[in-house]
């Protein structure tokens, strides 16, 4: 059996081993202290950073809402929040162009809204009534507009002239031919 006992006398005593380990003990403590605290600031300082760049993110999602698709971050470092930045302006880059797109492209089916009406307005609107015979006539295009025309013209008694005509290609340009044909065989 060992008895385990504590001397204070001889911890607390002027020995050189008693104020070595005081001094070790001392050091110690204070060399903790210095380390705890440096640890302190620089994570505080982390957390500076850390909390000005999501205050920058914050600033520029809210710059995007509010539709100014032009606001650019911009970070400098290597960290995620530079990537993110990053991204952020690729991603409204793209935004605007594709409202930009979506723009050009409502205008354009507009456009092409009123070319079908003006392609129909040259077509008859009405047939002419020709005993034992029914006439009717109906466009279908592949695109809003197209070359397709059709007409029927009295050109003497009892006798019509009929046309059917289809404008090679679609689109517009088939549309403008058609116009001029139309221009054309009504001179």
């Amino acid at each position: 059996a060992f008895d385990i006992y504590l001397d204070y006398q001889s911890i607390f005593s002027p020995s050189n081993i008693g104020q070595f380990v005081w001094v070790l003990l001392l050091m110690f403590l204070l060399f903790n202290s210095l380390v705890i605290r440096q640890v302190g600031k620089f994570g505080s300082q982390i957390n500076k950073i850390i909390l000005q760049k999501f205050s920058l993110l914050k600033v520029g999602i809210q710059q995007v809402a509010k539709g100014n698709l032009d606001y650019k971050f911009n970070m400098e470092g290597e960290d995620e929040f530079v990537e993110l930045a990053s991204h952020f302006n690729e991603m409204s880059l793209r935004l605007k162009d594709t409202i930009e797109q979506a723009g050009e492209k409502d205008r354009l089916d507009h456009e092409l809204k009123i070319a079908r009406q003006v392609q129909l307005s040259l077509l008859p609107t009405k047939l002419p009534d020709i005993e034992r015979y029914k006439i009717a006539a109906s466009i279908k295009t592949a695109n809003e507009i197209g070359g397709d025309f059709y007409d029927i013209v009295p050109i003497g008694e009892n006798k019509f002239l009929f046309t059917i005509g289809d404008v090679s290609g679609k689109g517009s340009s088939a549309a403008f031919y058609m116009a001029e044909f139309i221009s054309l065989y009504d001179f």
